[in-house]
């Protein structure tokens, strides 16, 4: 025992052994920081050693112990461990990573009848670069846990926000790393760097941006991935979807009359991005970048700007593009499409930068098409809209792939549409008048497009909810539109005519790719013609008086749709007797008073006496013909329905009133008296105009034919 060393006692000089000559007493306040910074020192040029089981066991010790330990420390040392230790060592692992060789590690471990004994390593480890992508992610894990565990003591210090940025520009560019691992790891901890110690409290508005800035570039890093995999020919080349840069040039014209920065303030990505070819995560990157949006996003929800919000919708909108492994919505749609809900309420000022991010999804959905044909969209130029009826026209057909060119991976992006379409219209519900009335004509453009994906996906489900949206849109929100004494004419007319196009070109567009359907879903199919027919009846001409040159195409709709065809796939019985009735509706006296009622029904009449005697014509020659042939069955079909709605319509007094010179004093009383006699007279004068025709069907063999007739000349 007497021989053996003493340790020093408490109150006993300390000699480091690095610097001989140097005492440190315990007693200084200091001297237990010093010997923490000389600790972390060592342990810093360990975590850098050529072998990963040192390195690795170095970075766990020093972060593990600073983790336990760090209380400890005094305030003006954490600004020196920061700047001095652990930043330096990240970047020092991540040019060691950046500088490691990608070939394979043989490891001889001795020869056996003269040939040598390779150790097997697994194929995650089995390479330089991969054994250091091991390293960085655990010195990630440690430097955040030491942000989030010290943050309340960190966030104080003078010059933690220099430290904040560093920090996260150290994990954007771990984020946008070659390895897949090293990037998937740096979004986890993003998100766990924001957990629990981070509090609104502390968390300074500067922080904040410095969070948001951060992920903008990961997501534009990984959006410049998605335009490398995906082919040009795969989308519209004007697509808002396609390009970054677009995407915020859309979101700023949505919000030019706003206040807030919208995105100009965010970056931008990297040329550099573009070239290289990196090797990429697909879906589980991109969704882990989602989530760790959704996460600071419903963490610090009160916080959120309307500046905020615009960021999230640049962040989230590229990410889209990205393809799908199968026909359905992915996890990544999915959780894509419910961050933009849970930004509900939206404030006014950005409701316009959603409905755009909207539409470019339904808009992608649509235009994507990998095979590198277009898929049909409606004409919007309305210039290109003659202005009187053309009945020798054909319905404009937009070029789009033939039947034998596409396949169900064209369509891959429909479901993601149809979802994008559901949530449109929730937020329809929700905005202002104001802002529904500014995006109207953008929403009616690209419903219309996704409408006409019937002509090349019957199957699909996207165009039966562009269909019923469309329909839900227009009539709550047209009526506000055309209301609007501020709304200029050229704008007025865009609208109409974008209603107009969709119309006509989905109605009459041609039909010979569509399959062969059954009865029940035929009947189907025309339900969605026949709403749509409604709408222009009860609520587009109502409100089309500012649009006068539109009258005469929008009735000729309903005049080109009551034709009766013999089969399919022009066969539409129901929708041609929809467009009958509604053709007649409009010279009806049933029709409500409206400021365009009665040019639209001066126009509707000739249409109307003119289709008669068309259908009329062609049954007498028909039924002549029927002692040979019998009469087709489209015949009889629209000549009974046609004798119904002739025995039915009393024209309105707009139509029936025939116009005469100031009665003289001593005509007034006759005048009087005969007045209502008149008026009866002139509301069945359609009749007296079909009269001989109507005399000739007498002969005809057909029981319902002879009834309907009986029916009208006993009138």
């Amino acid at each position: 025992m007497g021989g053996a060393e003493k340790r020093p006692s408490s109150d006993s000089p300390l000699v480091l052994p690095k610097h001989r000559g140097s005492v440190l007493s315990l007693r200084d306040p200091g001297t237990a920081s010093k010997l923490w910074l000389s600790t972390f020192t060592e342990l810093k040029v360990l975590s850098t050693d050529s072998r990963p089981e040192v390195r690795n066991c170095a970075i766990h010790t020093l972060f593990k112990t600073l983790s336990i330990h760090g209380s400890l420390l005094e305030m003006d040392t954490w600004p020196h461990c920061i700047s001095e230790i652990l930043f330096p060592l990240m970047r020092e692992i991540k040019a060691a990573t950046s500088a490691a060789a990608s070939e394979k590690i043989d490891i001889e471990l001795g020869k056996e009848g003269g040939k040598a004994v390779i150790m097997l390593v697994h194929h995650t480890r089995n390479t330089n670069e991969k054994q250091w992508n091991e390293t960085v992610v655990v010195a990630m894990q440690g430097i955040i846990r030491v942000f989030r565990t010290f943050f309340p003591v960190l966030s104080v210090l003078q010059n933690f926000e220099q430290q904040w940025s560093e920090l996260l520009e150290l994990f954007v560019c771990f984020a946008t790393a070659r390895s897949s691992e090293v990037s998937k790891a740096a979004l986890q901890l993003l998100k766990e760097l924001m957990h629990p110690q981070v509090t609104h409290e502390r968390f300074k508005r500067k922080l904040w941006e410095d969070m948001w800035l951060s992920l903008d570039q990961i997501s534009a890093h990984h959006a410049a991935k998605i335009d490398a995999i995906v082919p040009p020919h795969a989308h519209a080349p004007f697509s808002p979807v396609v390009s970054r840069a677009s995407a915020r040039r859309t979101l700023n014209n949505n919000n030019a009359q706003s206040s807030t920065p919208a995105a100009d303030s965010l970056s931008t990505p990297t040329a550099s991005a573009h070239t290289e070819k990196p090797e990429f995560g697909g879906e589980e990157i991109l969704l882990e970048l989602v989530q760790t949006v959704d996460y600071i996003h419903s963490k610090f929800k009160e916080m959120c700007t309307p500046s905020d919000l615009i960021r999230i919708l640049v962040i989230l909108q590229p990410l889209a593009l990205y393809p799908p492994d199968f026909l359905g919505i992915n996890a990544l749609q999915k959780k894509i499409l419910k961050v933009i809900a849970s930004m509900a309420p939206i404030p006014e000022e950005v409701q316009p930068a959603v409905f755009a991010v909207l539409l470019d999804f339904i808009m992608a959905s649509v235009l994507h098409n990998p095979a590198g044909g277009m898929n049909p969209t409606p004409s919007t130029d309305s210039a290109a809209i003659p202005s009187t009826p053309q009945r020798s026209a054909t319905p404009a057909t937009p070029s789009r792939p033939t039947a034998a060119s596409v396949s169900q991976r064209d369509f891959i992006f429909h479901p993601f549409g149809k979802r994008a379409i559901e949530l449109l219209m929730t937020y329809f519900n929700e905005a202002t008048p104001a802002v529904k009335a500014k995006v109207f004509e953008h929403s009616a453009k690209v419903l219309g497009s996704a409408m006409m994906t019937k002509y090349v996906a019957y199957t699909s489900h996207l165009w039966r909810t562009a269909v019923d949206t469309f329909i839900q849109i227009v009539t709550a929100v047209l009526p506000a539109v055309t209301q609007q004494s501020d709304l200029s004419e050229d704008v007025l007319k865009r609208i109409w005519a974008q209603l107009y196009a969709s119309l006509q070109e989905f109605l009459f567009h041609d039909r010979t790719y569509l399959p062969l359907l059954a009865p029940e879903q035929q009947r189907a199919d025309e339900e969605h013609d026949v709403a749509l027919v409604h709408v222009l009846t009860q609520t587009m001409l109502p409100l089309a008086g500012r649009v006068p040159f539109l009258h005469p195409r929008l009735v000729e709709i309903l005049t080109q749709g009551a034709v009766y065809y013999p089969a399919l796939p022009q066969l539409r019985d129901l929708f041609a007797d929809a467009c009958l009735r509604s053709l007649f509706y409009l010279c009806s006296d049933q029709v409500p008073a409206a400021d365009c009622s009665k040019a639209i029904a001066a126009i509707a009449l000739p249409l109307v006496i003119e289709r008669s005697r068309t259908v009329l014509q062609a049954y007498i020659k028909a039924d002549q013909q029927s002692t040979s042939f019998p009469v087709p069955r489209h015949t009889l079909v629209e000549v009974r329905a046609l004798l119904q709605q002739l025995s039915q319509l009393h024209l309105s007094d707009s139509l029936s009133t025939t116009t005469t010179t100031t009665p003289l004093p001593q005509q007034q009383q006759q005048q009087q008296q005969q007045q209502q006699q008149q008026q009866q007279k002139g509301s069945r004068r359609h009749l007296l105009l079909l009269f001989p025709l109507l005399c000739e069907c007498i002969t005809t063999r057909d029981d319902q034919t002879k009834v309907a007739l009986k029916s009208i000349f006993h009138l």
